[in-house]
């Protein structure tokens, strides 16, 4: 008789749970669709949920052998998820290499928090810190370091800032190193010294350096106090650093006369790479150069990643002396961006579509 009760009770809640799968499903559907700016991961949660309460119906309510109903849950689960990155907003699309990097943190932070977590506590008086370790005695509070990920190559100098805490150090670098790394990939040959960096209030990033720049200590960048804990930030003050430094060297072998233009070059770069490692166009804002960003991710959308990104690689290679500078930005980008996308084109086809699009700003 238990046996027999406990049939019905299964199938009420494999009802239930049949129905609010549905209902999730629906409702990320409809959040996507009629939302004007749907937070991906917010449309993602409720998709994952859905797809995971028709699992549970599943075993709940149909008498399959267990392995058929492992495939089926699998392909439920994948085949939600792989529907909802196709319908889901492109502009807040994380990178796939993004997404599974923040997970093997997350997977490799683990043992560190669990040993914090079951560590046994000392009951003594914990000694007094000093007014020189104050501040340290602060940035460890309640806060664990993030193990380093990978092997670092970048030398990173942080001048003696109360900002700096050995906490912000290691997210420092750990984000500046990752997008080292990713540069590396794309083909750059990044420089692997740092300048000495500092802090100072505002909201604006300072970088000097010399020329010729004998050696990194003769270059000083200091960062915005409003940046700090920001890793897009971050990311932006060692790509100006990189860029600007690529085609200092760029512009003074081979177009002296554009110097006027290469501040807003190297933070063209520095915006489509950040937007590129992230899967988002973190530079839509008004700037000088938001017309060719807009296109060089309309571009991105449509042709792919890597066709995006190695056009821009080549268009910073093939860099040369323009006859006349042009008055504008604008005009002054545009023969080199088609230099370097007529070296990944093949016989016209790419050209057509990138002409299009750049048409459709105007320019």
């Amino acid at each position: 008789m238990a046996a027999q009760a406990a049939l019905p009770r299964g199938k009420r809640w494999g009802e239930i749970l049949g129905l609010l799968g549905l209902a999730l499903g629906f409702g990320s559907l409809l959040y996507v669709v009629i939302n004007p700016r749907p937070n991906f991961w917010l449309g993602f949660g409720l998709t994952l949920g859905g797809a995971l309460c028709l699992t549970g119906a599943l075993w709940l309510m149909v008498s399959w052998r267990r392995g058929f109903k492992a495939i089926v849950s699998l392909f439920i689960v994948v085949g939600a998820l792989s529907g909802y990155w196709r319908l889901a907003p492109t502009n807040q699309q994380p990178d796939l290499l993004t997404v599974l990097f923040h997970i093997e943190s997350a997977i490799r932070g683990l043992p560190d928090a669990i040993a914090e977590r079951i560590r046994p506590s000392n009951h003594s008086q914990p000694p007094q810190p000093t007014k020189n370790d104050s501040n340290q005695a602060k940035e460890t509070t309640g806060l664990l370091p993030r193990p380093p990920q990978f092997p670092r190559h970048l030398k990173l100098i942080f001048k003696n800032s109360l900002l700096f805490t050995a906490v912000r150090k290691e997210r420092i670098a750990d984000e500046m190193e990752a997008f080292d790394q990713y540069l590396t990939f794309v083909g750059f040959d990044t420089p692997k010294e740092v300048p000495p960096l500092g802090t100072h209030s505002g909201n604006a990033i300072t970088m000097s350096l010399t020329t010729p720049l004998d050696s990194i200590y003769d270059a000083q960048i200091s960062i915005p106090a409003d940046w700090i804990d920001r890793p897009d930030d971050i990311r932006d003050v060692y790509a100006l650093w990189v860029f600007r430094l690529l085609f200092k060297k760029a512009f003074n072998s081979v177009n002296p006369e554009g110097q006027p233009f290469s501040y807003t070059t190297a933070s063209l770069f520095s915006c489509y790479y950040r937007s590129s490692f992230v899967g988002r166009n973190v530079c839509d804002h008004d700037w000088a150069g938001r017309n060719w960003n807009n296109i060089l991710w309309e571009i991105r959308q449509k042709k792919g990643k890597s066709f995006t990104d190695e056009v821009l690689l080549y268009t910073y290679k093939a860099w040369y002396p323009l006859p006349k500078v042009p008055d504008t930005f604008d005009e002054f980008f545009g023969p080199h961006f088609s230099r370097g996308a007529w070296i990944k084109d093949n016989r016209g086809e790419d050209m057509k579509d990138i002409d299009e699009m750049i048409r459709a700003h105007g320019k």
